[in-house]
């Protein structure tokens, strides 16, 4: 990026099921109050980065006046968007909403769905202007450096996307990256549009801070949705980085129960022993699962 050269906008949604509506409320809309640990690690990476001005909207009020309205006031040039199965109905009402508002507006789905199904999803869907397949930190980073530098997206691993005749093009898989080594960025909190996320649940998955450890696993069991691609790749953080960050989400959200959502949480022995030694050395024990 050059001097003067202005920073891209990118606002990060995380849509309710089955649709978008009112007021969210838990065993209601589908969201369950759960925390949006895809969005909020992707806004992280790259604001460490420096790449992007970034924002992220995760509040109960999902409604398409809302949405429109804070997309006309951040006019951003790219929205990413996240899509569960169970979200993906909202997650393609909301990208026709986009191109309503603006068709200049560059929407780039990611998740769980758009992982298994991007072919599907570009064939039927014409809003969606981009997948990323599997784990998006990488390949965001790579997306907004080749929008700045108005470079062609056939190079970027993990992507589908349309080229300029609306043709559907599918990059090579991407490699699995350890993009966990990322710290907290201390402004994480001005990130969130309206304010920090709030959780109702008190089931005790729902209502806890998902955290990865780690990503990737040694075995290719056949029933098995991971993302990743289809080597037996296993990234780490160390047990000292995952004590630090927990401590930096204590510090952002509150001291709360830690849900572990790693591929395979026990899959290096040697480290899991040596991580449970770590907490069970803490002044105030953790409550985890």
């Amino acid at each position: 990026m050059t001097m003067g050269q202005k920073k891209l906008r990118i606002l990060l949604l995380s849509p309710p099921y089955p649709h978008l509506g009112g007021e969210e409320q838990f065993g209601l809309s589908g969201r369950e109050e759960w925390f949006p640990l895809g969005v909020f690690a992707l806004a992280n990476a790259i604001r460490m980065e420096g790449a992007a001005d970034i924002q992220i909207y995760y509040q109960p009020d999902y409604t398409p006046a809302t949405l429109e309205k804070i997309i006309r006031d951040y006019s951003p040039d790219l929205i990413g968007i996240t899509c569960f199965t169970n979200t993906r109905f909202s997650c393609f009402e909301l990208t026709r909403l986009v191109k309503q508002i603006s068709k200049d507006i560059k929407v780039l789905v990611g998740g769980v769905h758009a992982t298994f199904l991007d072919q599907q999803i570009m064939e039927n869907y014409p809003c969606v202007d981009m997948i990323i397949r599997g784990y998006a930190e990488g390949a965001f980073l790579d997306v907004i450096k080749a929008i700045i530098n108005k470079d062609n997206f056939g190079r970027i691993a993990g992507l589908t996307w349309r080229d300029e005749d609306h043709k559907i093009q599918r990059n090579c898989n991407r490699s699995l990256e350890n993009d966990l080594v990322h710290e907290l960025t201390p402004d994480i909190k001005s990130l969130f549009i309206g304010g920090l996320p709030t959780w109702k649940s008190m089931d005790m998955i729902l209502f806890s801070l998902p955290i990865e450890t780690a990503r990737g696993c040694v075995y290719t069991c056949f029933f098995c949705s991971r993302i990743g691609p289809d080597n037996r790749t296993v990234v780490e953080r160390t047990p000292q980085q995952s004590l630090r960050y927990v401590y930096g989400l204590f510090e952002i959200f509150g001291r709360r129960e830690v849900y572990f959502c790693d591929t395979n949480f026990t899959i290096n022995r040697k480290r899991l022993f040596e991580f449970c030694e770590l907490l069970r050395s803490q002044p105030i024990a953790l409550e985890w699962t």
